[in-house]
């Protein structure tokens, strides 16, 4: 069935792409995953277990390489060499990942000139240091510095990527098989998980089904445009997805073993709360 987007869609239409896998109403709260011992390698070997499980995509499909990656970045050299190498060992590579080093005054710069040299995918882009991380309108500032040196028509889909995370080595190719089968698809993800210290099993993060998430935003492009890109603002990563919907589009994510992945530095741990930050900037 074909839809007219100019139009929109009703909130019974949303329900009704339940058909096309797209959401799950009943997938809420707190999910665990038992590995196989606690260390953190057995962590990368569930993750390369994953690569290429697509469903409902078949396994073996062939497609363009015509996704960019953006991903803004801060004194990530902790975790900076485990998301490059999940990146560049993708069953389908980026045709492009601009990184935007942010101001890093650790050993991240030189983490990423390493593997610029290495793959010619990869761009990065060095912004002066500010002198600290900035809560929600400076990570979309940084994304911006990337974005404008990018030809958005040369790409069918856009993301804005996180450099703390570790992903299935068929992630991409799953989100753009997925997107190709349902034409009002707009933003999506997979569903962040954590490593819990004291049990080493993973731990979701509790993340809607109704949102992709704002560590690894894919974008169909032409639904990136409509929306008018994010905002500079606190909550852009919720903004955004609203946006879709009052567009006629759909945003979702899925927390399926070959979409899961995870999340290095668990969620709100890099920087103050926003309530902290905006008393010190007298907000």
């Amino acid at each position: 069935m074909s839809i007219d987007l100019s139009h929109g869609i009703t909130w019974n239409d949303c329900r009704s792409f339940d058909a096309a896998n797209c959401f799950d109403w009943t997938r809420f709260g707190r999910r665990t995953l038992p590995l196989e011992g606690s260390s953190r390698r057995s962590v990368t070997a569930t993750l390369r277990n994953s690569t290429c499980n697509l469903q409902p995509a078949t396994k073996n499909c062939k497609m363009s390489a015509r996704y960019v990656l953006i991903t803004p970045c801060r004194n990530e050299a902790e975790y900076a060499r485990r998301t490059l190498d999940s990146v560049v060992n993708q069953s389908v590579p980026p045709g492009l990942w601009v990184i935007v080093d942010d101001g890093s005054t650790d050993d991240t710069p030189s983490i990423l000139a390493e593997y610029a040299a290495r793959h010619d995918f990869i761009r990065i882009v060095r912004r002066e240091d500010r002198g600290k991380r900035a809560v929600g309108p400076g990570v979309i500032e940084a994304f911006y510095a990337g974005f404008e040196t990018v030809d958005l028509n040369q790409f069918d889909f856009l993301c804005k990527l996180d450099l703390d995370l570790e992903l299935p080595l068929g992630y991409f190719q799953n989100l753009m098989e997925r997107m190709r089968q349902a034409p009002r698809l707009g933003t999506c993800s997979g569903k962040p998980y954590y490593v819990d210290s004291a049990t080493g099993q993973l731990v979701s993060e509790r993340c809607g089904d109704e949102m992709s998430v704002g560590m690894t935003k894919f974008y169909r492009r032409a639904c990136f445009q409509q929306i008018g890109g994010f905002v500079r603002e606190v909550m852009w990563d919720g903004i955004d997805c609203h946006r879709c919907r009052m567009l006629g589009w759909i945003a979702c994510s899925w927390d399926e073993s070959e979409l899961r992945f995870v999340h290095l530095r668990q969620m709100g741990s890099s920087q103050q709360s926003i309530f902290t930050q905006g008393l010190e900037e007298g907000l």
